[in-house]
């Protein structure tokens, strides 16, 4: 019972650590790239497209972010 609690807690743990650095590429790439589309998104965090959506999605309702187009997003400058 024990090895089955340490084994999901080091699961939980590597899911968080891969949360943050996708949260960390997200945030370094649109710090230099004031407008990008989802597929430039997905090719820097070298993953799907379905995760730069949700990425997007969540910067979205953040409102760090602003739909130009279908695809195409500019970054919200803070302040």
């Amino acid at each position: 019972m024990l090895l089955l609690e340490a084994e999901n807690d080091k699961e939980s743990m590597t899911k968080h650590s891969e949360q943050q650095q996708e949260s960390q590429q997200t945030t370094e790439f649109m710090a230099t790239n004031r407008v990008f589309t989802v597929d430039e998104l997905a090719r820097h965090l070298g993953s799907e497209k379905s995760l730069a959506q949700y990425r997007i999605r969540y910067h979205l309702r953040q409102r760090r972010l602003k739909r130009l187009a279908n695809g195409v997003y500019a970054t919200v400058p803070t302040g």
